[in-house]
């Protein structure tokens, strides 16, 4: 298939244009993700997976190994939660965080608490 010059500077006058909308996103995500994956590894808590506890260290390097699995189809930190850290994609069971010997909660709410967070504070910034 032969491209005219005229379709070729299209083509490179449409991605110019949308380049910086498509680079800013990524960036975002990755640093709302590598937040709360050193949140996760820097807490205190316990990630119960599978009827296992699991320090921040461990929980942290299995998020992170099913994030680097995932990593084409997630665009959001949402998006991340989701698929990353919310079940056992093996059993379907929902991972628990106990923290300070509290009633366990999911680690999607506790990771969406986190994000707020870290939204929070970079728009007041």
């Amino acid at each position: 298939m032969k491209i005219s010059a005229h379709t070729s500077v299209i083509y490179l006058l449409s991605s110019l244009i949308t380049t910086p909308a498509i680079a800013a996103k990524p960036d975002k995500v990755l640093a709302e993700v590598s937040y709360l994956l050193s949140e996760i590894k820097h807490s205190p808590c316990k990630l119960k997976r599978n009827g296992t506890l699991h320090n921040g260290v461990a929980a942290e390097k299995h998020i992170r190994r099913k994030y680097n699995y995932a990593r084409s189809r997630i665009k959001s930190a949402e998006q991340f939660i989701a698929y990353t850290a919310t079940k056992s994609s093996m059993s379907g069971i929902a991972y628990m965080l106990i923290c300070n010997n509290n009633t366990p909660q999911t680690t999607a709410s506790w990771l969406m608490n986190k994000l707020a967070i870290y939204r929070a504070t970079k728009s007041n910034q």
